[in-house]
C-alpha cells in the first residue's frame, strides 16, 4: 500500500545485492512490498563494483543517474554514464562494473517476462 508522504533515503536503507554474484552492489526497493510484480530498486555501485556475468528469467530496464560503468550483454560491452538507458530481454547474459571513482547510481526495474 502506497502511504502518502515524502521520504528520505539514508545509507542504512541499503542492503548488499545477490551477494554471490556481487561485489560492491547496493540497493533499495522504491515500491512498498506487494504493491506490484515490477520490481524497482535504486541501486548504488561502490568504485571497481560489479554484477557478475548471469542470466535471469525475467527483463531488465537500467536507467543511469550518475556515475560511469560499463554493461556487458550477451558478448558486447558498452559504456554507461548519466542519461542511459539499459533494455536486458529475459535470458540475455549480462554484468556490469563501475569503472570510476565514484559512486554508480541507477534506477534498476525487474520485469516478469510473461
Amino acid at each position: 500500500m502506497i502511504v502518502k508522504g515524502i521520504r528520505f533515503l539514508h545509507d542504512h536503507d541499503f542492503v548488499p545485492v545477490r551477494k554471490t554474484e556481487t561485489s560492491g552492489v547496493l540497493g533499495r526497493s522504491l515500491l512498498p512490498d506487494g504493491m506490484s510484480n515490477v520490481k524497482v530498486t535504486l541501486t548504488r555501485v561502490s568504485p571497481k563494483g560489479k554484477f557478475t556475468l548471469h542470466r535471469d528469467d525475467y527483463h531488465h530496464v537500467i536507467y543511469i543517474i550518475k556515475g560511469e560503468g560499463e554493461v556487458i550483454l550477451d558478448n558486447a560491452t558498452f559504456g554507461l554514464g548519466p542519461g542511459a538507458l539499459v533494455e536486458i530481454p529475459a535470458g540475455v547474459t549480462h554484468g556490469y562494473q563501475n569503472t570510476s571513482d565514484e559512486v554508480l547510481e541507477m534506477i534498476v526495474m525487474n520485469i516478469p517476462a510473461s
